[in-house]
């Protein structure tokens, strides 16, 4: 990687990439180079739209240009392993959208091969980086809250359209792939390890995607959690008891 700036490429031209192209563009160190589509007029349309230097009519080619040195990659979660790993084979370091792979095997074997490669994956989860959320971490490892002993959070978001990408088997990442994720994130970021045991109960619609889960986590001596997401609601909330 180059040692002043960092050549970015972002493959999908999904909505979601507007929380990362403010970012780099405002971050002196970082360059929004290029971006791929499987569409190349859709990628130069974008690429003209957002003011990336280069545009990529597929995701292999993004891959195979050698002046990027990490890739965003915002592709439909049953699509992340893939070209997780095939971004990791060609040398590039990685920032995936959330929830970076939908089983631990697949995980297990993103981890190995960027130790492997000595390269850096990292899942997209922003929120533990605003400002607002680092005072609350710094309240709670500081004495002014004394010891945490339990966090309730809850994340929804009603998906109404049938043809969401969320609702799609193989593709969509379900509910707790989706927004629970954030919960259980959030949860383990707070106590800062992870749970010693859990029970969860979930709802599942007739195409097998989870629709909704409640969860209760324990992390240690007096210290639990409980978290609910679901498709089929909206609201999100969190407190934490010390």
């Amino acid at each position: 990687m180059s040692q002043t700036t960092i050549n970015w490429g972002i493959l999908s031209t999904a909505q979601i990439n507007r929380a990362v192209i403010g970012p780099i563009k405002n971050f002196s160190k970082s360059r929004l180079y290029a971006v791929a589509s499987r569409n190349r007029q859709k990628a130069e349309q974008y690429a003209i739209q957002h003011g990336f230097e280069k545009a990529h009519g597929s995701y292999d080619a993004l891959l195979q240009d050698a002046a990027i040195d990490a890739v965003y990659i915002s592709l439909p979660n049953g699509l992340h392993h893939e070209w997780i790993i095939k971004a990791l084979e060609h040398g590039k370091h990685v920032l995936c959208e959330k929830s970076i792979t939908t089983n631990e095997e697949d995980i297990r074997h993103v981890k190995k091969l960027a130790e492997e490669k000595e390269l850096l994956v990292m899942e997209g989860f922003m929120y533990r980086y605003h400002p607002f959320f680092q005072k609350i971490l710094e309240l709670c490892r500081s004495d002014k809250m004394g010891v945490i002993q339990n966090v309730q959070v809850s994340r929804c978001s009603w998906q109404r359209n049938p043809d969401d990408i969320r609702l799609q088997p193989g593709l969509g990442p379900g509910a707790m792939g989706d927004v629970g994720c954030y919960c259980l994130n959030f949860c383990r970021t707070i106590f800062n390890g992870e749970p010693k045991s859990w029970r969860a109960f979930v709802r599942y619609d007739d195409k097998d995607i989870d629709m909704e889960t409640t969860a209760g986590l324990v992390f240690g001596a007096q210290q639990t959690a409980q978290f609910f997401c679901s498709f089929t609601s909206d609201g999100s909330f969190a407190s934490i008891i010390g």
